[in-house]
């Protein structure tokens, strides 16, 4: 059922109030209608129309009083609104029965009268015409006087014309056995707050609070009945049965222009159009939206192929500034220029235009039993590759490359790229859809471009001089129109719902909609606006070949916040802060800057992929704030991954198990000490309360000072618990008892690692977190930050296996073939190589994803931080050296590191170790590799003693000076000496720390064999054979 407010208006007005009595009325109606939609979503009403006995008297045939006692009754009914969403009656039949009892006149049937009948429970009406727009899909009954049972063949709205304009009945039911039109007094009453006053033997209809009449008065005939006469505004039915007819199938083609159309209707170019469509004049909104330009130049005579694949034209289109689902940027068209039958694929880079071309080769050729010939392109470097041109040249493919910056030498293409790209934008535009799906689009455009008719054959498409049959457009639905997916039996229960709700966004890579037809309803009868609204409740899928199963984070419209389970994570969200007393609602302050807030969503995911729960965050535009003003300090730490990992080790050693702690919101326990104002969050605006704002008494997520707020609440809150912060880790937390328990806690963020040796110290420890702080208990550790954590019996493994899988396949390298080694040996990477430049964006995503993988996966340290170093100006050369990382990576999935138990808690460096490593490139030049290594040794020392310090705060102090292995001699001998000469003197003072640490006692340089030294493939490329030595230093785990 749809709630929306009927703006009815036949009233005589002066000419001076005409203009503001619209203005109050519309005004004051959508307010009302949004609070009672909004009252009736939270309440989740349920409403009962009891048993009511009407006495109404009935004019006979021959004018006699009959007495008739009437039973209005109707089935209790749930009334579910979300966000002044229509709900829908297409899935499922309504219970109720809409009841009515008419007064029959003896008069003559006008269609333009309508009767006010108390007894109504909808406006209704048996004519048809009448109606702007009707949805089809209600699936309803009435009941009449006599008992008998009526159905409902759809709903809608009535236009009238009135001396202010044009105004609407809404709402209004079609029930072709009516003879008379009813207006329903009780939907007038109780739905959109009019007043109906009787007296004088008339009735007057008028607005509760604005006392001014909307309709004059109704003067009661003598069959004491209550008629209006109304003038319709000219019926434009939007029905694909009516005139309307060739604007959806501008719509179905994509937007092609009404000349095509017609040209493809009379000629029988394809089959399943209309016997004829009429040439429309108006303007299309998607078409002037996505395809308006200039007049043309005068054009010239071409050279035309004269047999299939004798000519290929081909050229790129891109970067997209958004990424599609498949995060590509750009599109690449082949073109046959005597079918003019089109391709087209979609790539990351262009640097992929030559597989893809070889892929194309090969496909066409044994498609059409002809070989391509000459290939006309620009001269773009990934069309000038000495790899194209050689294959090419073997193939025996003629090469025809445009002068530079003539693109009208290879017009074909060109201006095929420019009607896809507008086809694309106008049927994104129409729809109102996220520019994510840009690809699917521009498939979906090449797909009709080769069932449109082209000045350049002679009535054929050129799908069908391609192939040789003439295609069928009998398929065709409006693309991203409102579809429902039938729910195969085995993904459903009894009571479930057989279908759901899509956005019709098919490849077109199927025939003739042989599963659409059985598994598919679409309705192609959606507005945009409808559509934006009806984006809340769906799921959006390709309807054959899906991509991986995502999940639409509604960030782009609010009107997606009205999907049932992203609302209730947005509800969660706010009983969350109204529980914590984070705000207080307040006038607004007129000496205050209000700080404005928006929702964030994010699926959260269990460690083998599965969703673990939708999250919606309430942020404040934290942007807006002004330094010194709304905030002040703002740091905060956070955990290193070095401490987790060594209280990982420590735990895996001494046989204790790990725990994880999530505490939800975290943000909103920090106490605020400026005085911050927000406004209230769309969708959940206080009703009667729209002027105010609300203070803040902690924080939220997105203000500036929000972390050092947090951080500083939950530090204070352990310290008055006996804990202990470490002074070399301000996130690490130490409390013990009598010498012998221990409890260990680790904060990032919002989630605690913790550990201890007595259980019931750590239960309480538990406990008392989940009372003070609305929290989930995640159990034993098992994913930590991308991390996956196996505790077994023999030690604790860690990896991140579901990661490198997610690079591999993020990057289009899933399925590779692996090689043994990150890097090829000997092989020098340079700034300035003469390579050809690559994407930027798509090479630093890459190696921020391999650096952070770094976390488990030592071995390919010294890949990314070579990497690294060419963020700018990256070439062919080096992101040929970060796709060789993850084809090593493809055969190194599951590796990770071991800690074991029962092992000796001893720190051992190897200016490295598992639980801590660095590989950097060095600040200073150093003039021998002595001095080189002496430095390394020195950096290696701070880090050493950090470490010490952290094992310490955590009891397991280091008696024994910590090892550095070094495989230089002299570098060990400068640092046991104070003696200072020529070789020596020149290095800065502060890396001589190291002689004071080996001097107190701290550290002890040791001497290691060059072939033995673990640290090496932190330094350099290593062959096979050298890389699994030292790849021994951490076990490849196998058996989790």
């Amino acid at each position: 059922m749809k709630i929306e407010v009927i703006h009815l208006e036949v009233a005589e007005l002066d000419e001076e109030e005409q203009e503001e009595e619209m203005e109050e009325v519309e005004e004051d109606s959508t307010m009302e209608e949004s609070s009672l939609t909004k009252k009736a979503h939270r309440s989740q009403s349920v409403i009962f129309v009891k048993e009511v006995v009407m006495l109404k008297k009935i004019v006979g045939s021959k004018g006699s009083l009959n007495a008739s006692i009437v039973k209005i009754w109707a089935c209790p009914k749930r009334l579910q609104i979300k966000n002044n969403q229509q709900a829908s009656c297409a899935e499922e039949k309504e219970a109720d029965e809409n009841m009515f009892y008419a007064c029959q006149s003896a008069a003559e049937q006008k269609n333009n009268v309508w009767f006010l009948d108390s007894g109504c429970t909808n406006h209704m009406t048996g004519n048809k015409n009448i109606f702007l727009d009707m949805d089809t899909t209600i699936n309803s009954q009435v009941k009449m006087g006599n008992g008998d049972s009526v159905n409902v063949k759809g709903k809608g709205t009535v236009g009238i014309q009135t001396k202010v304009g044009t105004k609407y009945i809404r709402d209004v039911l079609l029930v072709l056995a009516l003879e008379q039109n009813l207006l329903s007094v009780g939907q007038l009453v109780v739905e959109h707050g009019y007043k109906l006053h009787f007296e004088d033997n008339e009735c007057t209809i008028y607005d509760k609070e604005q006392r001014r009449n909307l309709v004059k008065k109704i003067k009661m005939e003598k069959n004491r009945s209550f008629p209006i006469v109304f003038k319709y505004v000219e019926n434009v039915a939007l029905r694909m049965e009516d005139v309307e007819e060739a604007w959806l199938w501008h719509r179905r083609f994509g937007h092609l222009n009404f000349n095509s159309l017609k040209m493809l209707c009379q000629r029988k170019m394809v089959q399943g159009l209309p016997n004829t469509i009429e040439e429309k004049n108006e303007v299309c909104d998607g078409c002037a939206l996505g395809k308006h330009h200039r007049q043309s130049f005068p054009k010239g005579v071409a050279w035309r192929a004269k047999k299939v694949l004798e000519l290929i034209h081909t050229d790129i289109c891109g970067p997209m500034s958004t990424p599609s689902q498949g995060n590509n940027k750009y599109f690449v068209l082949f073109i046959d220029d005597f079918t003019r039958m089109t391709w087209v694929f979609f790539m990351k880079q262009k640097s992929e235009v030559f597989s893809i071309f070889k892929k194309f080769k090969s496909f066409v050729e044994k498609q059409s039993g002809c070989y391509i010939k000459t290939l006309r392109s620009d001269r773009g470097m990934e069309y000038t590759s000495s790899q194209f041109g050689n294959f090419c040249e073997d193939e025996g493919v003629e090469r025809q490359l445009t002068v530079a910056y003539t693109p009208q030498q290879n017009g074909v293409v060109e201006r095929k790229n420019q009607t896809v790209m507008e086809m694309a934008k106008a049927m994104l535009y129409e729809k109102g859809l996220p520019k994510i799906f840009w690809a699917e689009v521009v498939n979906t455009v090449v797909y009709l471009l080769n069932r449109c008719p082209t000045k350049a054959l002679l009535n054929k498409t050129p799908i069908e001089a391609w192939s040789g049959r003439k295609p069928s457009v009998r398929h065709f639905k409006v693309f991203g129109c409102l579809c429902y997916s039938q729910v195969p039996k085995e993904r459903r229960s009894k009571l479930d719902e057989t279908s759901e709700k899509c956005i019709f966004m098919a490849a077109w890579n199927w025939e003739e909609g042989k599963i659409l037809k059985k598994t598919i309803v679409v309705d192609e009868l959606q507005t945009k606006h409808q559509l934006k609204l009806e984006m809340a409740a769906l799921q959006l899928h390709h309807l054959k070949n899906p991509q991986d199963q995502f999940h639409y984070l509604p960030q782009l419209s609010l009107q997606l916040q009205a999907h049932e389970d992203w609302r209730k994570a947005m509800e969660k969200e706010i009983d969350v802060i109204e529980k914590n007393e984070t705000w207080q609602l307040v006038e607004k302050p007129k000496d205050k800057e209000i700080i404005g807030v928006k929702w964030i969503f994010r699926v959260k995911y269990h460690s083998d992929g599965r969703v673990q729960r939708l999250k919606a965050r309430l942020v404040a535009k934290g942007y807006s704030q002004q330094p010194g003003v709304d905030f002040h300090e703002t740091f905060a730490p956070v955990a290193r991954l070095d401490t987790i990992r060594t209280i990982i080790a420590v735990a895996a050693q001494k046989g204790w198990l790990l725990y994880q702690l999530d505490i939800k919101s975290a943000f909103l326990n920090g106490k605020l000490e400026e005085e911050i104002y927000v406004e209230q969050p769309q969708g959940f605006v206080v009703d009667g309360e729209e002027n105010k704002v609300y203070k803040l008494k902690k924080a939220l997520y997105g203000l500036k000072q929000a972390p050092r707020a947090w951080y500083t609440q939950i530090d204070n809150y352990f310290i008055e618990n006996g804990f202990i912060r470490s002074k070399s880790e301000p996130t690490l937390y130490v409390k013990s008892k009598d010498n012998s328990q221990i409890l260990i806690v680790a904060l990032y963020v919002d989630d605690l690692i913790f550990t201890g040796n007595d259980e019931k110290m750590v239960e309480k420890f538990r406990n008392e977190m989940m009372k003070k702080y609305e929290m989930s208990d995640m159990g034993l550790l098992h994913y930590f930050l991308g991390i996956e954590v196996y505790q077994e019996e023999d030690g604790v493994f860690i990896c991140q296996k579901r990661y490198v899988e997610h690079i591999l396949k993020n990057f289009g390298m899933a399925g590779c073939n692996p090689v043994s080694t990150p890097l090829v040996v000997n092989v020098k990477l340079r700034k300035e190589d003469g390579g050809k430049m690559v994407d930027e964006t798509h090479f630093r995503s890459l190696v921020g994803n391999l650096l952070y993988l770094t976390a488990t996966r030592p071995d390919i340290m010294f890949a990314a931080s070579l990497l690294s170093r060419f963020m700018h100006y990256p070439s062919h050369l080096h992101l040929g050296a970060a796709k060789r990382v993850l084809r090593y990576l493809q055969g190194t999935v599951e590796l990770g590191i071991k800690y074991f138990r029962n092992i000796e808690v001893k720190l051992i460096g190897h200016c490295d170790s598992a639980i801590s490593w660095v590989s950097k490139k060095q600040g200073s030049v150093a003039q021998s590799s002595a001095e080189a290594e002496y430095i390394s040794a020195s950096l290696a020392t701070s880090q050493a003693i950090w470490l010490r310090r952290i094992l310490e705060d955590i009891k397991e102090k280091q008696n024994e000076a910590t090892y550095l292995l070094c495989d230089n001699k002299f570098a060990i001998a400068i640092a046991k000496t104070y003696v200072f000469h020529s070789r020596t003197r020149h290095i800065a003072v502060k890396y001589h720390f190291i002689k004071e640490a080996i001097s107190d006692g701290e550290v002890q340089l040791m001497y290691c064999k060059s072939e033995e030294q673990v640290a090496d493939i932190f330094t350099k490329a290593l062959p096979l054979e050298k890389l699994f030595t030292s790849e021994s230093f951490w076990s490849r785990e196998t058996s989790h």
